[in-house]
């Protein structure tokens, strides 16, 4: 609500007396049934428009393998109307299915609604769990790593694995396609083809009767192969701005290098490009710092015109290696619509239903801009909502309705509007039949050579065929479970992932199946050949090397695992020969994970080298281990001092950050304590980010019920195993708030001072009126503006009064209608208790009417609606006998009586006064005034038609009238 007019556009108000808006009172059904058993209740969905009736009819499209199994009827064939959704579960496989139902009004108006219909059976109570819940895999010589996932249930519960992956491709794979819990998965993470960085993924555990499934997050980290492992993530960083808007925020890269501590200088060689390390300091063009932290870009665009830039950041290891950041930045001009993506296309296959929606997403540079969206099509082509602002609602839904269509392609458009703008966004139909042709892979055969007890290796096969085709891929082997394919369904073109585990098979040899391809178009079939060789031993450690790097007389030991693979099920054991090195269990089954650890509390600095030996069925493999001991070190902080302010009633101060960093380059292990004082309540708290240098530790102030004064507290860092500490003063200061200043009370609309009148917008300013950083105010359950944020309140004679905008300068809230009837009413902002001065305003025996104008000036360009709906300007002036929309404020009490604050929905209330409208000299034809559904009680839509002798051309003078008070001169429209 901090500008009403722009607020108003967004919503582009219909005329309440021209359209309709057709709405549903659910998006989504969901049915449950058991297999073979009763079928679920009907559910209804209401179907409503707003102002005239609206013709409707509905079609019916499937997002699942099985269709036909969701009924429609509608009671009646315009709005109102109920919508009866009926769905049938014979016959259906057990699993989810789902579907849509599009609610159809015009072309440029739809709905949609979800229909997801979960067909239970089987052995209940059934849940899968896996240990561990998440994995974080790092691969630092460019090998593929693996951990094991154990997976239990209540009951024994056969289920299928999926893999998927946010990027790099199909890097993740799992050991089996299909088994039964209780068993072990093998996850493997391969960094072929991959760029050092972080990259994500998920195994999903799907049973295939009955019982709930899981997903396992996985992370995956690649360091560099570069000098010592040193490395940037990201590589690049993308910066926005829009001229004369705010400077774009900070953005990280993590510096690593996977073998020790390294200090590195990173240079900009842009003046537009400022560094600081781990959030310390003025940002500068040259920074030093320590690996394993972050590097922090900022941009300074200010000087910069309009276009694009790029540059770099140089980071120099004091190793020698070198790293390079691109940096690119967008500077650009304030209000560009832009849409992503900018084109779509839609296939549609008579024998697979009425293709998907798609979403477009309108953007713009500089602030949010509300906009107006439309099809143009041969009825087609549908979008909605037709309304959206690129901050609050930038997403449209694009869909088609091809059934009556010939073959052949058919071309639309989406218009996007915003004031005299449009943007097109072009769409691509094509329409055609689904037969005739076979699904063709290419290679025919695959072949693959691996080691005994490897790793997963995939390889891809394009499917190709003439026309699109529905297929459904399955894998076939003479024996065990090491071959998979992924997707195991879709649409031709399409590639196949097929992989092939070597770790799924009992030993070495040739191993044969098959990827079956299934044309659910033509029930025709093809199959592709698949051989894995295997040869090795069957025992493997990964990794076969460790490094350990530990201060002298550290008291807690570092571990490390070593993955072992070989014949599941065999055993194993294992020994190391040092006494600083242990091992963990000494014997066990394949395959496992290994714990190995070294201590060096009883150990002076220095290198060392031992070996962990591992023996299984009379294969013996090595893990040569390393570790360096180090001078104990101490932790060092920066800064030591912090400061905090908070004032009562108030809001918290934010958290400050205390960098924790040791004497050397060796992390330093550590814990953190705090000490608050005598005052009885702990007031002072520290999170750390990490407990091993290099760290940040986020310390915050919980002041709530502690009296004026000054308060001191210690942050208090130890080393572990040497027990040495470091401090950190921390300083919080709390006073009595002051109280707030009132300057002067503005009509809503006209920005002057006035008389005032229930339910007027009303613009008070001064000084510690609210949190510095402006706020909107909120809506309760109830529909309505709260009246009070955090500790501030206005009050008219005492009555609370709705707070629509609130910050330090300025609030924006409505005279409460209580207020009816009276001379005067004495307006107060409060603070925690404490009141301003008070301010008498005078309320007008009628009323005082201000129409909203398009640069909140109060004169000008009105804030006009179109009749079309598109925004009135001397660019885009309305036609004489048209009917237009403006919004005014100030009406006086309504009938019904108004209610404070209320964002008004379908109850709407008319002035108690007459409402008159002269435009250019002559009385226009008031079709509606009175409240605007979606704003708040007290904003006043007013609906006239241009009268027909009206002058045309240029700026013509608007006035209204609400009994006998006029609004102020000086406000225009423009007629044609």
């Amino acid at each position: 609500m901090r500008n009403l007019p722009v607020l108003a556009l967004a919503l582009a108000l219909p005329l309440l007396a021209q359209v309709g808006n057709l709405q549903l009172s659910k998006n989504s059904v969901e049915f449950s049934a058991p297999a073979a058993g009763s079928l679920p209740q009907s559910q209804i969905v209401g179907v409503t428009s707003t102002g005239a009736a609206l013709p409707v009819s509905t079609s019916t499209r499937y997002f699942t393998a099985a269709e036909g199994w969701i009924t429609t009827e509608l009671s009646s064939g315009v709005t109102p109307s109920n919508l009866t959704i009926t769905v049938n579960s014979s016959n259906l496989p057990v699993g989810v299915h789902t579907g849509q139902v599009l609610v159809v009004a015009s072309a440029s108006q739809s709905a949609w609604v979800t229909v997801s219909l979960t067909v239970t059976g089987g052995p209940t109570g059934s849940v899968l769990t896996a240990s561990p819940n998440a994995l974080a895999m790092t691969s630092n010589d460019g090998q593929p790593v693996q951990n094991t996932l154990v997976i239990t249930s209540t009951n024994a519960v056969p289920f299928q694995t999926y893999t998927s992956t946010d990027s790099g491709g199909s890097w993740l794979s799992v050991s089996v396609v299909s088994a039964t819990s209780p068993t072990t998965v093998t996850v493997t993470a391969n960094p072929a083809n991959l760029t050092p960085g972080v990259y994500s993924g998920m195994v999903s555990l799907v049973p295939t009767v009955s019982g709930t499934g899981l997903t396992v997050p996985v992370t995956f980290t690649i360091s560099s192969s570069g000098s010592m492992g040193f490395a940037v993530s990201p590589g690049t960083v993308n910066f926005s701005y829009q001229s004369n808007g705010p400077t774009p925020g900070g953005q990280s890269v993590y510096v690593t290098n996977n073998s020790s501590i390294v200090t590195y200088s990173a240079t900009a060689n842009a003046s537009w490009i400022k560094l600081t390390t781990n959030l310390i300091g003025n940002p500068a063009q040259t920074v030093t710092g320590s690996s394993n932290s972050y590097l922090n870009l900022y941009v300074d665009p200010t000087d910069l015109s309009t276009g694009n830039y790029s540059n770099t950041v140089t980071v120099t290891a004091s190793t020698g290696a070198v790293q390079t950041i691109n940096v690119l930045l967008s500077v650009n001009s304030t209000g560009a619509l832009t849409a992503s993506p900018t084109s779509l296309t839609f296939q549609y296959q008579p024998d697979f239903g009425v293709p998907a929606s798609q979403q477009l997403t309108i953007s713009a540079s500089g602030l949010p801009v509300n906009f107006t969206a439309s099809a143009n099509s041969a009825g087609w082509l549908l979008v909605g909502p037709q309304s959206g602002n690129t901050s609050t609602a930038p997403n449209l839904s694009v869909s088609v309705m091809p059934v009556s269509l010939p073959n052949g392609s058919y071309t639309g458009t989406i218009s996007v509007t915003t004031g005299s703008t449009t943007l097109s966004i072009p769409v691509t139909l094509h329409v055609g039949t689904s037969s005739g042709s076979a699904i063709t892979p290419s290679p025919q055969s695959l072949t693959f050579h691996a080691p005994y007890n490897g790793p997963s290796t995939t390889q891809n096969v394009f499917l190709s065929s003439a026309t699109t085709k529905s297929f459904f891929a399955t894998v076939s082997t003479a024996s065990g479970s090491w071959l998979q394919v992924s997707p195991t369904g879709g649409f031709s073109p399409a590639t196949l992932s097929v992989t092939v585990n070597p770790q799924a098979v009992p030993g070495t040899g040739t191993y044969s199946g098959s990827v079956l391809i299934n044309n659910l178009s033509d029930n025709t079939q093809v199959s592709i050949p698949v051989t894995m060789i295997l040869s090795g031993a069957p025992l493997a450690a990964t990794p076969q090397a460790l490094s350990f790097t530990m201060p002298a007389g550290a008291t807690t030991g570092a571990t490390q695992i070593v993955q072992l693979s070989g014949t599941s099920g065999a055993p194993f054991t294992a020994t190391s020969n040092s006494a600083w090195l242990t091992v963990s269990p000494a014997n066990a089954a394949l395959p496992y994970g290994l714990s190995v650890q070294a201590a060096s509390a009883s150990l002076t600095p220095g290198n060392y080298t031992g070996a962990v030996t591992i023996t299984s069925s009379g294969v013996i493999t090595v893990v040569n281990v390393a570790l360096t001991v180090t001078a104990a070190t101490v932790p060092t902080l920066s800064p030591t001092i912090l400061n905090f302010g908070y004032v009562t009633g108030g809001s918290v101060p934010g958290a400050q950050t205390i960098a924790v960093n040791s004497t050397s380059s060796t992390a330093l292990p550590f814990t953190t304590s705090v000490r608050s004082g005598s005052t009885g309540t702990s007031w002072l708290a520290v999170t750390a980010s990490s407990l091993v240098t290099p760290a940040s530790l986020s310390v915050a102030v919980q002041p709530g019920g502690l009296a004026p004064g000054t308060y001191r507290g210690v942050v208090v860092v130890t080393a572990t195993g040497s027990g040495e500490t470091r401090t950190a003063e921390v300083v919080l200061t709390v006073t009595a708030p002051t109280a707030p200043t009132l300057s002067t009370a503005l009509h809503g609309a006209t920005r002057k001072l006035s008389a005032i009148t229930p339910g007027m917008l009303l613009s008070l300013r001064g000084a510690g009126l609210g949190p510095v950083q402006g706020v909107n105010g909120s809506i309760s359950s109830a529909g309505a503006y709260e009246t009070s944020y955090g500790t501030y309140r206005v009050y008219f004679d005492g009555v609370a009064a709705p707070l629509l905008y609130i910050s330090d300068t300025r609030i924006d809230t409505a005279v409460p209608y209580a207020m009816a009837g009276r001379r005067s009413a004495r307006v107060e902002v409060e603070n925690a208790g404490v009141r301003s001065n008070p301010m008498d305003l005078i309320l007008s025996p009628d009323a005082a009417p201000g129409i909203y104008t398009q640069d909140g000036s109060g004169v000008g360009q009105a804030s006009v609606l179109n009749q079309n709906g598109s925004l009135n300007s001397l660019t885009n002036p309305a036609a004489a006998g048209s009917v237009i929309s403006f919004f005014a404020t100030g009406e006086g009490q309504t009938e019904p009586a108004g209610q404070d604050g209320r964002v008004i929905a379908t109850d709407l209330r008319r002035p108690v006064l007459p409402v008159a409208v002269n435009i250019g000299g002559s009385a226009a034809e008031v079709i509606y005034a009175g409240s605007a559904p979606g704003l708040i009680s007290g904003l006043m839509q007013v609906n006239v038609r241009i009268p027909a002798d009206a002058p045309r051309g240029g700026a013509v003078a608007l006035e209204l009238r609400v009994g006998p008070a006029p609004s102020r001169a000086g406000v225009t429209i423009a007629i044609q």
